[in-house]
């Protein structure tokens, strides 16, 4: 019989100098473990920039499906934090581990160990919430320091395209600022969609270190993301220019677009911002009851919302190439057809919840704050 190792490689965001196991680094010990190479075949879940009190994580929940299907015989990681820095996430993780079918499945790590003794138990408990409070603590430190560097006009978070980090300050990327100049420009002329754009700089090969669209490269919002920054201008936001929250001042960092190009980019973004024929236009609101919920069962993205003539529709994205859309990209489904089994299901949930658990949950975040 075949037996299985999953080793789990987690790091969060983090600046080269920092002296921090890398990925690679994380991998090799894991592999190097005497339980990881006695067992036949290795199979390698990772989660790149990524905290570890976040609960969903697509490498961590994919290594947790894993290990549901059967044939794990060991589960490594390089120490405890890399796969949870939280206390309720450590928990059920434990929990998992204690279910009869995987009583038999070996967890090590790089540094420290997985006791199932009641000692053990103990002390990987007391790990859990010392890893969280350390993780809370750096959390409060950074936005402290973020907040003072923001309201400085300095740079925080990654750079934007066009631009490059050297030490704690922004220069311009002269390749990266042409394509951000030819975007503005072009925009501008009101005769070219962000759609036409983002397909002209697949077709030249052009990528965009950092995407965030899983493999579809340049994609119409990554566009409009694009011409909405004002970094662009030599601007930032007083408290944070991600979530354009403050006010707007003068950045640290030169400009790349003249003001009169983006001022005029902004009036044709606002000429044209309807999501869809008979859509909402900007400005107004639709509260989508399972935004940011659904996935596309085809190819597992993140399924979008639209409103057309008043009714609600999630979709997965049509608005790439065809030979980059899934199956399912012209196959929108409405939202009243899924209101009723929503209903239904939250309502068996309720019914099975215990008579305490209210006290139960409220107990737990005081115990976290």
């Amino acid at each position: 019989m075949t037996t299985s190792a999953l080793i789990y490689v987690r790091q969060s965001r983090h600046k080269d100098s920092e002296r921090t196991a890398s990925p690679e680094v994380q991998e090799a010990a894991c592999r190097a473990l005497a339980a990881v190479q006695g067992c036949d075949q290795v199979e390698v879940f990772m989660d790149l920039d990524v905290s570890g009190g976040k609960r969903a994580r697509r490498g961590y929940d994919a290594m947790l499906e894993r290990i549901r299907a059967g044939g794990v015989a060991v589960v490594a990681a390089y120490d405890q934090s890399r796969a949870f820095r939280s206390t309720l996430i450590a928990a059920e993780f434990k929990a998992l581990l204690e279910e009869r079918s995987h009583a038999a499945i070996q967890v090590v790590f790089v540094h420290g160990t997985f006791d199932r003794s009641p000692v053990g138990g103990f002390s990987y408990a007391v790990l859990a919430a010392a890893h969280e409070m350390e993780r809370k603590m750096t959390g409060e430190k950074i936005g402290a320091a973020y907040r003072h560097m923001n309201a400085r006009g300095e740079p925080t978070g990654m750079p934007p395209y066009g631009y490059r980090r050297r030490a704690e300050r922004l220069e311009v990327d002269e390749n990266q600022a042409a394509v951000v100049r030819r975007l503005f420009d072009e925009y501008a002329t009101g005769q070219a969609s962000t759609r036409a754009l983002a397909a002209r700089l697949n077709a030249e090969g052009i990528s965009k270190p950092g995407s965030r669209s899983r493999g579809l490269g340049w994609v119409p919002d990554t566009i409009v993301d694009l011409l909405q920054n004002v970094a662009y201008v030599g601007r930032t936001y007083s408290v944070s220019r991600a979530r354009r929250e403050g006010q707007l001042i003068a950045a640290s960092w030169p400009a790349i677009v003249e003001r009169d190009v983006f001022d005029r980019v902004q009036r044709v973004l606002e000429k044209n911002r309807v999501s869809g024929r008979g859509g909402v236009r900007h400005g107004e609101k639709h509260a989508y009851a399972f935004g940011g919920v659904l996935q596309c069962e085809a190819c597992g993205r993140p399924m979008r919302a639209l409103t057309v003539h008043g009714d609600a529709y999630y979709y997965c994205r049509r608005d790439v190439p065809s030979d980059q859309q899934c199956r399912g990209a012209h196959r929108a489904t409405r939202e009243v057809r899924l209101l009723p089994w929503a209903r239904l299901l939250l309502e068996r949930m309720d019914a099975l919840r215990p008579e305490d658990f209210d006290q139960a949950v409220a107990a737990l975040r005081v115990n976290l704050e």
